[in-house]
């Protein structure tokens, strides 16, 4: 589905109208006369519309010195392709005219174009050619020279075990001038140590034939070769000048011809060595619903697949999952963890209900769900660090930390954009920029919902953590971005900040523990809160409150840290623009009615949260 990036890319290219390009061809560079060639092409759809089954066509024409020389067939392709989503195509390229006769020998070019069909208001079917080719390939008619051959597809990783195979699928062009007998035409690989530009054999594993007889300029179906380091090989520093690298070779008789690589297939592919190899993949992302409530066991459907090389048992390995705040800072990291149903071979996955318990906090999260072998996460082995999780975006709700809704009471502008930046004044004729400010900006698209996405099309979180994209003061539950804030609006003449003038801000009353301000000084302010309780009682809470632009001066925790802050004339970056969060002690036995601010007009706060009783921070 849709991310918001993609959103983003979408609504710029609307104003531009469809941008559709090939992202990859593999297309023969030599074609014997009266043969037929598969290309094969990936196409982004770049349109604000689907491509429905049936309704894309591509062919694949024959040019020389600018001029047509024979229009190629259309072929109708039978897959349905969302917008941002890519269409794979193959073509038939026939170095032969319509009549058979064969085309001269020489150079030429291959344009390929796709054309849709519509419906007019009569129902009428109506064909239309995109203006221009998605690609355009040069290809030369005649009779290769010698054997040759060039790999189309590979699904090689980076990755080998010494104590278990991995299956690597490849498919290979013959570019030779003889056609490649099936059983007859082996493919092979090599393990080799590549040092200063030199390379050492290590091992070479069993050939597999191909399936099929393979004429000149044709593909072959795809080779499954069984490929592992010998058992003892030793792992490679990271720092290391040497690297293993396999290689790929067709064996056509006696021939052993070296294969060509092509986008996206590389036949000299550098691997690192691991005696276990644990990699795990989650097809479907996290499979999370949203929102979900703080605190609240919840349960994710989702299919894990075994990547790897290892054989995975199920009363050995099992699913959890990791909390991350929006920024990626880790909310938590051991998470509970969910045994696998049954054992896992490589390349097998399963469907498996994790057991999943939310932050207690409210705010945006990212559930990150991993693998645990028994010893070790999977996403922190040294084949697989930082990756194989399933990845969702989830809104947490509720919970003890309560944002206060300020609407209504903010005072002054003190954010702008760098399209108007002199719109407010925070301080001096400065502001924060609005662009490091949340909330963040969403793009509005209006065409479809961004399923994939963790918030509707045009519509930005509520909250954010504390120190959101700021300095990580630590991790966990004891992170600052533990504590949600509902940041106020931003457009322009927008009110976003209350002046302390000496008012009372009126609670809902109820019991709390302590009062979160997010909040910074013009200057270096000291000044007084007075926490006022519904028995007439009051008690006072000194503060120290940084300047905006000085950093933490007083051990509080960055709510905000932006890299510059905007005047009237542009961008000044001579200092950074924080936020910083205060805590104002609550007595959690008695009922809080108000917040007396300071008398301290160089004091301005942006968001309150409410801690209420039941939860210690």
């Amino acid at each position: 589905e849709l991310d918001q990036a993609t959103a983003g890319i979408l609504q710029f290219r609307a104003e531009r109208g469809p941008v559709t390009q090939a992202l990859r061809v593999q297309a023969p560079t030599i074609v014997p006369p009266r043969s037929v060639a598969p290309v094969e092409i990936l196409v982004q759809n770049g349109s604000l519309e689907t491509w429905k089954r049936g309704d894309i066509s591509a062919s694949a024409s024959w040019y020389q010195n600018g001029k047509l020389v024979e229009q190629g067939p259309r072929i109708a392709s039978l897959q349905t392709v969302s917008p941002m989503g890519i269409l794979a195509h193959t073509l038939p390229v026939a170095a032969m005219r319509t009549n058979s006769e064969p085309l001269p020998a020489g150079d030429y070019e291959i344009r390929i174009d796709l054309a849709r069909l519509t419906r007019d208001a009569d129902g009428k079917a109506v064909e239309t050619v995109f203006p221009d080719p998605v690609a355009v390939v040069p290809i030369k008619i005649g009779v290769p020279a010698s054997p040759s051959a060039r790999l189309v597809s590979s699904d090689c990783g980076p990755y080998l075990s010494s104590s278990a195979p991995l299956t690597v699928k490849m498919k290979v062009r013959n570019e030779g001038p003889t056609p490649w007998a099936k059983g007859k035409t082996r493919m092979q690989w090599r393990l080799v140590r590549r040092e200063n530009g030199a390379d050492t054999a290590i091992s070479s594993g069993k050939s597999e034939p191909l399936t099929r007889d393979v004429p000149p300029a044709d593909i072959s179906d795809a080779v499954a070769l069984s490929i592992s380091a010998p058992k003892g090989t030793p792992a490679l520093p990271a720092d290391s000048p040497a690297e293993y690298h396999l290689l790929f070779d067709v064996l056509a008789g006696t021939d052993q011809i070296a294969v060509e690589e092509s986008p996206g297939a590389p036949n000299r592919v550098p691997v690192r060595v691991f005696d276990q190899l644990w990699l795990a993949g989650f097809p479907y992302g996290s499979g999370g619903s949203k929102p979900w409530n703080a605190g609240q066991d919840n349960t994710v459907l989702t299919v894990v697949r075994n990547i790897g090389a290892t054989t995975w048992k199920a009363n050995e390995v099992s699913v959890g999952y990791h909390w991350y705040y929006w920024d990626g800072v880790e909310a938590q990291w051991d998470g509970r963890r969910t045994p696998l149903p049954k054992d896992l071979a490589p390349g097998d996955e399963v469907q498996i209900r994790v057991n999943v318990t939310p932050p207690a906090f409210a705010g945006p999260y990212v559930l990150a769900l991993d693998v645990w072998n028994g010893r070790d996460w999977l996403s922190t082995l040294p084949a697989s660090a930082g990756t194989g999780l399933g990845i969702s975006w989830l809104n947490i709700a509720g919970g003890n930390l309560r944002p206060v809704d300020l609407t209504g009471l903010f005072d002054v502008d003190g954010v702008a954009s760098e399209f108007v930046p002199g719109d407010g004044d925070f301080a001096g004729g400065a502001v924060y920029p609005s662009e490091q400010f949340p909330p963040d900006v969403q793009p509005a698209m209006v065409s479809r919902s961004l399923i994939g996405a963790p918030f509707p099309p045009g519509v930005a979180p509520v909250l954010y953590p504390a120190g959101y994209f700021g300095p990580v003061d630590t991790v966990g539950t004891q992170s600052a971005r533990r504590i949600p804030f509902r940041y106020p609006g931003k457009r322009e003449k927008e009110r976003n900040f209350i002046v302390a003038r000496g008012q009372a801000l009126p609670l809902a009353r109820n019991s709390y523990n302590r009062i979160y301000l997010l909040a910074a000084a013009t200057e270096d302010t000291s000044c007084e809160f007075s926490m006022v309780y519904a028995d007439g009682s009051t008690t006072k809470v000194p503060l120290l409150v940084s300047g905006w632009t000085d950093g933490p001066k007083h051990g509080e925790m960055v709510g905000l840290e932006c890299s510059y802050r905007h005047r009237a004339d542009g961008e000044d970056g001579t200092a950074k623009a924080h936020l910083y969060v205060y805590e104002l002690p609550a007595d959690p036995t008695k009922v809080l009615a108000a917040i007396q601010f300071p008398a301290a007009l160089g004091m301005r706060v942006c968001a309150i949260t409410a801690d209420e009783k039941g939860t210690s921070l």
